[in-house]
């Protein structure tokens, strides 16, 4: 995983145009130039797991010949190509083995470590570089998360957020703890309710999404 400064990373050659859409799920689409929260129960782990799979999704280039596009057959693009996706991690929990098991290109991802208080500011920095397909925010591996959200305030840093990545292919993805979620609603533009029926499944549930889109709900292994 890099640790480089954003303001040198280089843009890619392959770009997505604004306004596209990521796939989380069948039948969930993640917006681009929006923030996303992803809100889980505490311990449930599976929030990660979802994120990588964003990440990986952005990294991933179609093949152009209508083959391959019918069998819908897909590859990585090589790392000149494909898309940078930045990592804010203060709990320091993410791990590299896994990351590259999920199919996300490592020399592509570049993961901070900030002190918690500084997680918001940081976030803000990171989208309004506009280099990153994929910005995920760790909200739930915060080291004294409690001390720590008292210090920032979410709303404000949501709406900046917001307004860093506006008529970008950039995501935000945030990924919260879901009562609190529920208690203190961010002003996002999409919000989805992670549950777990059974143990070799996860459910999505889209509880806001300003695009109008009916709200969807989606099961994946």
């Amino acid at each position: 995983m890099a640790a480089v400064s954003p303001l040198n990373l280089a843009r890619p050659r392959v770009a997505r145009s604004a306004g596209s859409a990521i796939a989380l799920a069948e039948g969930v689409d993640l917006p681009r130039g929006a923030v996303v929260e992803l809100a889980a129960p505490a311990g449930l782990g599976r929030a990660t797991q979802l994120a990588l799979g964003v990440c990986a999704a952005a990294q991933t280039d179609f093949f152009g010949s209508s083959a391959d596009a019918s069998s819908g057959s897909r590859r990585l693009a090589s790392d000149g190509d494909c898309r940078w996706c930045g990592w804010i991690d203060p709990g320091r929990s993410l791990y590299a083995p896994a990351v590259a098991e999920a199919g996300v290109a490592l020399g592509r991802l570049l993961v901070a470590h900030p002190e918690p208080e500084t997680v918001a500011k940081i976030a803000v920095r990171m989208a309004t570089s506009r280099v990153f397909a994929v910005l995920v925010v760790d909200r739930v591996g915060v080291p004294g998360a409690r001390v720590a959200e008292e210090k920032i305030r979410w709303d404000v840093a949501v709406r900046r957020l917001a307004l860093g990545c506006e008529g970008t292919d950039t995501c935000v993805l945030l990924l919260s703890e879901l009562e609190e979620a529920r208690a203190a609603p961010l002003p996002v533009a999409m919000r989805i309710e992670v549950a777990r029926p059974s143990a070799e499944r996860v459910s999505l549930h889209v509880t806001k999404d300003r695009r109008g889109i009916a709200l969807a709900r989606a099961e994946v292994t």
